[in-house]
């Protein structure tokens, strides 16, 4: 089993910024489990 969290604190940040669209904001936080079971 596996646990994946990114932007743990769910923090607002600017991902990246460009000169015609503004600037982009970064993903909410996201939570990923996966579970592997083999016979």
């Amino acid at each position: 089993m596996a646990v994946n969290v990114t932007n743990l604190f769910d923090k607002t940040y600017v991902k990246s910024c460009n000169g015609y669209s503004g600037c982009g904001y970064g993903d909410a936080r996201t939570v990923t489990v996966s579970a592997n079971y083999r016979w």
